[in-house]
Order: structure tokens, then C-alpha cells, then sequence
């Protein structure tokens, strides 16, 4: 309901504004941004759940069906988190600074801080908004525990709509493979010469769907691949819904293959891997070998086409040249780095470096990796620290396999340990915590561990 309401503002708003009335266009804003916030202070999970809509349909819908690009979005997802918190602390519900892991996140809000003060920062502009990405990162963790300890069926209503969001994006991952791109999607992944190269390799187009780019969509679906896979496992589920959730597991697993990321390949093998093993379930390992059978007979005799190939070069290094080129950027990176063991200051490298200190070195780098960016940031004190709080996040996680409640928390703390495993490793490659919908999902995993842990005590 309020991505409805936002896309009626939008569409409105550009009508009137072209009509000079500015006026009406503030009266607009007033009367839905009113509705808004009452649809969340009745509940604030609907600011959880228009914000994870909202990384899903909000760019798409306007930047490409609507074409409106002078809007600046970002604004709207960091004001939904604003307000849960706001609804929140006013309703004495805000929890979780208290928990192992909001210190560990309030720690590395108070690294991020100090690096305003870094004497090798080349911007401070940047760092106002490389902040406010921080910022961000961490409060899905404290409204969505909040909402737990207030209501556990938060829990699976916060499931039900992931894997609604990432149906669809599967099925117009289909839409675009087996349809072709629609002409409001032709002409944003041919927009420039640079969006071509990323998007056009080995001699077909990977699919984006509603996202930025292949590799967003990519590990979005093998996130949730994963997650449909260990929640079909559960222990005395119904039929109907354990073939529903193995149905979703497929969908996405195939879909992600057409994204061409094979960062997403390696993910979802590995957080495949750990739950099938953490599961113990004769049946799962069964269908796995059957599976694995058939798709290495299907190989050997198609080929598996080009896509398929592309993905099967993640296992590959010396086909994968993207990994190569990343390669030869570290051998450069690593003796620059050697000059300040606290970093560079937030906002130094990617986007931001290029906007705002495009002259230097660091400004001009692609990092491509999270990790990368954060030991050009923050240095390797920086980088330990925030290696140091991950294992943390993982031991803790790894601990609540011993907590015994329910069938269905009891297989959600499997999938969530190989969840956030996945995050982990997906963190060398990319800058898999750019995106929206995964810093939810980070959020949550995090919001049952310790709510799982706190039921141990």
C-alpha cells in the first residue's frame, strides 16, 4: 500500500509541477507523506515492509517505466527506517543496543565516526554521505529485533513477503530472457557504452530484472534460493508448502544463472552446502545427488548453453578475467595502502571517490570488493575490526544450533548461519552490502540469532 501511495505522489507530482503549480505539489506531498506516517505508527513492520518493496519496485518504477530520474529516491528509503525508528523509541519498543551484536554494530558507528577525523581523507563532503550508508546498514537490525521481541509471528510475515519480492523478480528475470528486454529496459541497460560492457558479455545480455544491474539481481535470487531450500526442510511441514518453497528454490536458482554473476553461483553453492550438511537430512542429500546427476549429464551433452557456461567459469579462475582484473587492482592497492594503517577516510574510493576527489588515485579506483572498500577506508585496523565483529556475528549464530524450541526456529537457525556465511563471502568479490534489500535481510538474520540467543539464556 505504500509503494502505491508513493508512486501516485510521484506520477502526481511530476503532472502538477509541469502545470507551475507548486503549490499543489506541496499540499500532494503533505497529505500522503500524513498518510505514510499513520500506516506506520499503527505498525511499524509496514515501514520494514515498504522499504524491502521499496528496494525491490521504487527505482525500477520510476527511473525506467516512469522515467523520472530527478527524484532522489535514496531519500525515501532512508526516511522509512527514520520513521520506524522515531515510531519506535516513541512507543518505548526500540531494542537491541544492549545485545552482543549492537555493540558490535554501534562500534563500527563509532569507527566510521572517527574516520572524519582521518588526516588522509581527501573530502570531508564525502564523508556526510558515506555516513548516512552506515547508518543505514545498521538500523535494520534494531527495528526488525525490536519488532521481534514485540512479536514473534514478525518473523514469518517478514519471510512471506521476501519471497514474494523475490518471486517476482525471478519470473521477470524470465521476462527478459525469454521475452527480450521491454523497450523501458532496453534503454536503460544501453544508456551508455559502460552499461553495455558490464551488461553485454560473452555474446548475450545478462538479465538485471527489476535492479541496477546483473549482479544485484544475481545475489538477491541466490539468497533466496538458499533460503526457500532450508525452509523447505523443516521438519514436519506440510507437503503442499514443502514443494512450493522447492519450487521457489528452482525458480530462483535458474533465474540467477540468466544474470550471468557468477559471484551468485559461488554463493549459492556454498550456503547450499553448509545447510545441507548442517541439516543432516537423508532426503535433502538424496535430491542433491539426483540433481547434481542430472545437471553434470545435461552439461556433458548440450553443453548447457551459454549461460550455464558462464557460470561454470566461477569455478574456473583462469576463464573468469573479471576475477583477474581484481586481482592486479590489489597488487596495486596493497603498497598504496601501506601509508595510513587507518585508511583514507569514508567516501575516498567508488561513487563518492569519483565525485568528489576525482584527481586522486584512490578517487579513481574501482574497488569492487566490500571488503576492498573497506580496508581503503577504514585501513587494516578498520578491516580487522570489521573481520573481528563478522566471526562474531558467525560463532553467535553457530551457537543457537544448540537452542531447542520449535521445528521451525530450530531449521531457521541452520539457514540463517548459512545465509550469513554467504554474506561473508560474498563480501570479497562485490559490495554486496550496497544493496537494499540485503541489508534487510542482514538485519533479520542477525534480529533472530539474538533472539534466539536470548531464549537460550
Amino acid at each position: 500500500m505504500l509503494i502505491t501511495l508513493i508512486v501516485v505522489l510521484v506520477v502526481m507530482a511530476n503532472f502538477l509541477t509541469s502545470l507551475n503549480l507548486v503549490f499543489g505539489v506541496f499540499i500532494l506531498a503533505i497529505m500522503i507523506a500524513s498518510m505514510v506516517i499513520g500506516v506506520v505508527i499503527t505498525n511499524p513492520l509496514y515501514a520494514v515492509v515498504a522499504n524491502l518493496g521499496s528496494t525491490f519496485l521504487l527505482f525500477f518504477t520510476f527511473y525506467r517505466l516512469l522515467g523520472i530520474t530527478s527524484i532522489p529516491l535514496g531519500f525515501v528509503l532512508e526516511g522509512l527506517n527514520f520513521l520506524a525508528v522515531l515510531v519506535l523509541v516513541f512507543k518505548r519498543q526500540l531494542k537491541g543496543f544492549t545485545t552482543l551484536f549492537g555493540y558490535l554494530l554501534l562500534l563500527w558507528l563509532l569507527v566510521s565516526f572517527i574516520e572524519l577525523f582521518n588526516p588522509f581523507a581527501a573530502s570531508r563532503v564525502a564523508w556526510f554521505h558515506a555516513i548516512r550508508q552506515v547508518i543505514n546498514n545498521i538500523i535494520p537490525f534494531f527495528v526488525i529485533y525490536s519488532l521481534f521481541m514485540h512479536d514473534r509471528g514478525t518473523i514469518k510475515t517478514l519471510l512471506k513477503f521476501w519471497l514474494f519480492f523475490c518471486l517476482l523478480a525471478a519470473l521477470y528475470t524470465f521476462v527478459q530472457e525469454f521475452g527480450g528486454f521491454p523497450p523501458w529496459d532496453y534503454k536503460f541497460v544501453t544508456r551508455s557504452e559502460e552499461s553495455i560492457s558490464l551488461i553485454y558479455t560473452w555474446g548475450r545480455f545478462r538479465k538485471i530484472s527489476f535492479f541496477s544491474g546483473p549482479m544485484e539481481n544475481g545475489v538477491i535470487l541466490a539468497f533466496n534460493a538458499v533460503l526457500c531450500l532450508g525452509l523447505a526442510f523443516q521438519n514436519n511441514i506440510k507437503p503442499s508448502k514443502k514443494y512450493t518453497l522447492l519450487l521457489l528454490c528452482g525458480l530462483s536458482a535458474w533465474a540467477m544463472i540468466y544474470t550471468g554473476t557468477r559471484t551468485a553461483t559461488v554463493m549459492f553453492v556454498a550456503g547450499a552446502a553448509i545447510y545441507i550438511v548442517l541439516s543432516r537430512s537423508k532426503e535433502l542429500l538424496v535430491y542433491t545427488c539426483i540433481i547434481a546427476v542430472l545437471l553434470v549429464g545435461y552439461v556433458a551433452k548440450t553443453g548447457g548453453g551459454a549461460a550455464l557456461h558462464v557460470m561454470t567459469t566461477a569455478f574456473n579462475p583462469e576463464e573468469d578475467n573479471s576475477m583477474q582484473v581484481r586481482y592486479d587492482n590489489q597488487k596495486v592497492l596493497r603498497g598504496y595502502l601501506s601509508k595510513s594503517p587507518i585508511g583514507f577516510g569514508l567516501g575516498s574510493t567508488g561513487y563518492l571517490g569519483m565525485k568528489y576527489s576525482p584527481n586522486t588515485f584512490l578517487g579513481s579506483f574501482p574497488p569492487d570488493s566490500e571488503l576492498v572498500r573497506i580496508v581503503i577506508e577504514t585501513g587494516v585496523i578498520g578491516l580487522a575490526i570489521w573481520l573481528v565483529i563478522f566471526y562474531l556475528i558467525l560463532s553467535k549464530s553457530l551457537d543457537t544450533l544448540k537452542v531447542k524450541e520449535d521445528d521451525f526456529s530450530d531449521n531457521l537457525n541452520k539457514v540463517i548461519f548459512a545465509l550469513l556465511f554467504m554474506f561473508l563471502l560474498g563480501q570479497y568479490p562485490q559490495q554486496i552490502l550496497n544493496i537494499g534489500s540485503l541489508k534487510i535481510l542482514l538485519g533479520f538474520c542477525m534480529a533472530h540469532v539474538c533472539l534466539m540467543s536470548k531464549s537460550e539464556q
